[in-house]
């Protein structure tokens, strides 16, 4: 049985033990101030100030290390002007045709005579008005709720389309792999895109794959200063159209921003570059980092209702989100602004031209200068500075806690 004395001995041995692992800890440690506190020579308030001054130097290093950080979290890039214009190549203007005549007469009258409709009238203007609408006139579609069922909209919307066949596609540079429109679905209904590299992910074909990756080759026409003057040509075009501007503000080249080596990486996750999503929300599954596929992702999201848009991809379990949407800037942003824009009578049937006249003779890069290395190096720097300790100091202090505290025991 164990007296007192022996409890009280043996507990004055374990504080011996601590104390004199702690001294030791302090008198051999690389950081600088820490041996003060360890000499048994020095008197007690002598140690408080150095304990203070330890204090003063961790907060100093701290709150430095805690701006640099957040430096490279917020701001770690920085945006030169290069003026080399004749090296670089400019992307084409993409131009998206909207035909005005929707449908095909000879197709919507054999459809309508085919099927079995009471009021075959009201049935053939609620076709023509599903056809027309857009996001400007939905409320002047008819309301025939005996009709078709509004997953088969779409369907029937390109059923009977019109069929937009141009004579001829073409542009001055001379590449002829990209003269041809792809077919797509908008807001504004089907409309035709040249040179533009999202337009393929907006395509029916596109949809009806379910598969929801990148297409690879999708190339898009690039023009040099040396070229000169570059127009494209859509000829004999068999209707009326519009053309789409996909910004608010008028968009002819004079500003370019391109991004330097950290551009994007296509095996990167697109969902975290471009929108940030609440916790529990089910993933939309298109997914291409750009900007304006961000606020298609956004619109889909927010749409209340069990269906979508007729316009807008094909997706399930659509939620709400209670938080607005974060859609970042493109990496590679190209502002276009109209210099010119002329509309003229012609006997060989409507005919759109457009092209660059001026190229850009300045642009805009962004680069990033602080890095994870910088961010490595500056936080060690207020390490050294403040406390004169290395990354062999941060090892010290995990070996003496670790195997040196334990083969003290």
């Amino acid at each position: 049985m164990m007296t007192k004395a022996k409890c009280k001995k043996l507990k004055e041995r374990k504080a011996s033990v601590k104390e004199g692992f702690f001294r030791e800890f302090l008198n051999q440690g690389s950081i600088h101030g820490f041996n003060h506190l360890g000499d048994t020579k020095k008197h007690i308030i002598e140690k408080i100030i150095w304990f203070s001054l330890i204090i003063c130097a961790v907060y100093g290093a701290g709150n430095l290390s805690l701006l640099t950080l957040r430096r490279y979290y917020d701001n770690p890039t920085v945006i030169s002007m290069e003026r080399d214009r004749f090296a670089w190549n400019t992307s084409f203007p993409a131009a998206t045709i909207c035909p005005e005549l929707k449908y095909d007469e000879e197709s919507l009258e054999k459809y309508v005579e085919d099927s079995d409709a009471a009021n075959k009238t009201l049935f053939r203007d609620f076709i023509v008005s599903l056809m027309e609408a857009n996001y400007q006139n939905l409320e002047n579609v008819v309301d025939y709720s005996n009709g078709i069922p509004s997953e088969k909209y779409l369907d029937l919307i390109l059923q009977l389309k019109m069929k937009f066949h141009p004579s001829e596609i073409s542009n001055s540079a001379g590449n002829l792999r990209v003269n041809y429109l792809t077919e797509i679905i908008s807001e504004m209904g089907i409309c035709y895109s040249y040179n533009s590299q999202l337009a393929v992910y907006s395509s029916h074909e596109y949809w009806k794959k379910g598969q929801w990756k990148l297409v690879q080759e999708n190339e898009t026409l690039n023009v040099n200063p040396l070229d000169g003057e570059v127009f494209a040509n859509v000829m004999n075009i068999s209707s009326g159209f519009d053309k789409m501007q996909t910004r608010t503000s008028k968009l002819t080249q004079t500003l370019q921003t391109v991004e330097g080596r950290f551009a994007l990486d296509w095996d990167i996750n697109p969902s975290s570059l471009l929108l940030h999503r609440v916790e529990g929300v089910a993933p939309v599954p298109f997914r291409f980092p750009c900007s304006s596929s961000c606020e298609v992702d956004c619109q889909l999201s927010r749409h209340r209702f069990g269906g979508r848009p007729t316009g807008l991809l094909p997706c399930e379990r659509l939620i709400l989100l209670e938080r607005e949407c974060i859609c970042l800037p493109n990496c590679d942003e190209v502002v276009y602004y109209v210099n010119d824009l002329d509309t003229r009578e012609w006997f060989l049937g409507s005919n759109l031209q457009w092209g660059l006249k001026d190229y850009p003779k300045m642009r805009l890069r962004r680069d990033v200068i602080f890095g994870f290395t910088e961010l490595l190096v500056y936080i060690g720097g207020m390490a050294g500075l403040f406390l004169g300790c290395s990354v062999l100091s941060f090892i010290e202090i995990l070996y003496f806690f670790t195997m040196r505290l334990f083969g003290s025991l």
